[in-house]
């Protein structure tokens, strides 16, 4: 029980938390790039506070109930006594009276909330990971067929098993567990690895492992840790 709650923590926490493989795309926009550790780190402060406190809040309120899609549990809501007295389908009367329309237009903002979330990340997500993929692949390749259609089929690879494996899990608290498998090394190795030879690289090219991004946490220590 102790593994599934962990990583199922881990797939949340890579959904939440995660944007290292997205950075190279995401700082494009950005003029000034000696500012890019600031932005970052004010970046990755809100998003911990924000998520940090609407889980807290949630727990403590719904408990062992609490879903592992937070935003689930507003499917009985009721805007009576607190939000959730007498929870039912917003189709039935609550205490004799029809449901509000405010109750119905808060359930559907939260609950599609989300999906609006997923659907804007996920075009970045999808185009950083097929562009990686095009950069592995063969120079043969791109060179006997065109760049445009290798980058697409790139970009498709990248794309299309995702919604396919969320088709056919079709439960959110399945889609985080596997999630959780892939995140425990993309959390915990991946950015220490590359890290590691990153550094490496970096003295053999310049002589210091040094450069003007570094800072107290590119040491050694932080990559064992």
């Amino acid at each position: 029980q102790r593994g599934d709650v962990f990583f199922l923590n881990q797939g949340q926490g890579a959904v939440a938390l995660n944007f290292h493989y997205n950075l190279p795309d995401a700082i494009q926009g950005l003029h000034s790039k000696q500012h890019v550790q600031k932005v970052l780190a004010a970046v990755f402060a809100t998003t911990l506070c924000f998520y940090t406190v609407v889980g807290v809040l949630c727990v403590l309120y719904f408990g062992e109930d609490t879903e592992p899609l937070v935003t689930l549990n507003w499917q009985n809501y009721t805007a009576q006594g607190g939000g959730w007295e007498n929870a039912g389908d917003l189709d039935e009367s609550v205490n004799g009276r029809p449901p509000s329309f405010l109750a119905g237009l808060i359930q559907l903002v939260v609950m599609l909330f989300p999906v609006g979330d997923t659907l804007s990340v996920f075009a970045l997500v999808a185009v950083t990971l097929g562009n990686n993929y095009y950069n592995i692949i063969p120079p043969s390749v791109k060179a006997r067929y065109s760049a445009r259609v290798v980058k697409l089929c790139a970009r498709l690879l990248g794309s299309v098993p995702p919604v396919i494996f969320a088709l056919a899990l079709g439960e959110v608290d399945k889609i985080f567990e596997i999630s959780g498998l892939f995140a425990f090394f993309l959390e915990l190795f991946i950015p220490a690895t590359l890290q590691f030879y990153g550094s490496r690289r970096a003295k053999a090219l310049w002589g210091t492992a040094k450069t003007p991004y570094s800072s107290f946490f590119s040491g050694r220590p932080f990559v064992l840790v």
